[in-house]
């Protein structure tokens, strides 16, 4: 009999380690050789990493670096996603480049580097009570050590913007918390800290290694996925398309129990107090995680003041509410607009080439 689990709250991303169309080199030195600067270039890598300090047992992280053109002289996105979700959600292979968030910050001029978190699809799958979203944030905080290091392509990145969806929001925060140094800027998808009440809404969950999905991975009984076909609730479905909806469902994610008790009393906390770079909150209007009534979230001015309380003046908070999209806010049809708007907001405060060392003005 399956063993089901409801849960509220705690969500976000997709991605199954896919670079669609991206040019694959070895691992390790990137190619170097010059290209026209709107070639799209995609490196794979592994990385060793540890849970916590002073550990030696070592698991892998697999991701890729991406880019137009040169990977020198550029500020690099750091891409977190959320529950159930892996390096998919930033780009996703379904009507390529449209929903590829990877696709729109290389073009713009951003190298991007986009991973499958800790316990996620390429990457090691350590006992799911020790994958938890302080690991999830040492494995972060080692993985942008070895960028500003060279250790991944030989490359290395003097700024580092990180971008989270949801869960990978909530260890952003982590990181803001307990390596403060890391980051120049932050994009927080899918999370506020305030009004966390689903409409009346849950999400399914039952022990992964009990989908076909996963049944090959062996994985332990504190892994958890979404029962079939429960991925609507992450969307606003008059403004979804049906494939990508499917897709998400052939793509989706683990979240381990480790990862749910560790975020308990998480959402409402003031670690985001610490954060001393500029950030962003992007927030979908029909998020039903976060936003309620009919008309959800519509008053960029009413989240602020509720989210300001939560940040340093050095922030300088900004909010973004994306209209007629869901928690999932890359995979809405209006995603290319989201990208936008992202991006400029990442011009203006950290910069592609021009690197602003992550100040803002008050």
């Amino acid at each position: 009999m399956k063993t089901k689990r409801y849960l509220a709250v705690i969500f976000l991303t997709i991605s199954l380690f896919l670079c669609v169309g991206c040019q694959y080199d070895k691992v390790g030195a990137l190619n170097q050789v010059a290209a026209p600067d709107n070639t799209f270039i995609s490196q794979e890598f592994t990385l060793p990493v540890t849970l916590a300090p002073g550990e030696t047992v070592q698991y892998e992280i697999v991701g890729s670096l991406c880019t137009e053109g040169s990977f020198e002289n550029k500020a690099i996105q750091l891409l977190l996603s959320g529950s159930t979700y892996g390096s998919v959600y930033w780009d996703f292979p379904y009507q390529s480049p449209h929903y590829s968030y990877v696709r729109a910050a290389c073009k713009a001029g951003y190298v991007t580097i986009n991973i499958d978190r800790i316990g996620i699809g390429k990457s090691s799958h350590p006992p799911g009570d020790d994958v938890t979203i302080y690991s999830n944030a040492y494995v972060v905080d080692q993985i942008i050590k070895a960028l500003r290091s060279g250790q991944i392509g030989d490359v290395s990145f003097d700024h580092v913007i990180l971008v989270g969806h949801s869960l990978g929001s909530t260890i952003s925060l982590i990181i803001a918390e307990q390596y403060p140094d890391d980051i120049d800027g932050v994009i927080l998808e899918g999370f506020l800290h305030k009004g966390v009440t689903p409409r009346g809404l849950s999400t399914e969950f039952y022990p992964a290694n009990q989908d076909p999905r996963f049944s090959h991975l062996n994985l332990d009984v504190n892994y958890n996925t979404t029962e079939p076909g429960k991925r609507t609730i992450f969307y606003h479905l008059p403004n979804a398309d049906q494939a990508v909806i499917e897709m998400d469902e052939e793509t989706k994610e683990t979240l381990t129990n480790g990862e749910i008790k560790s975020s308990l009393g998480t959402i409402g906390s003031k670690k985001s107090k610490l954060l001393m770079v500029p950030t962003l909150i992007i927030i979908g209007q029909f998020d039903a995680f976060f936003c309620v009534g009919d008309q959800g979230c519509v008053d960029t001015a009413e989240i602020v003041k509720s989210e300001q309380p939560f940040f340093s003046p050095e922030t300088c908070l900004e909010v973004f509410i994306v209209p007629d999209s869901g928690h999932d806010i890359n995979l809405h049809r209006n995603a290319q607009a989201t990208f936008t708007s992202m991006l400029n907001w990442a011009d203006q405060h950290v910069g592609a080439n021009d690197a602003k060392d992550g100040v803002c003005n008050h």
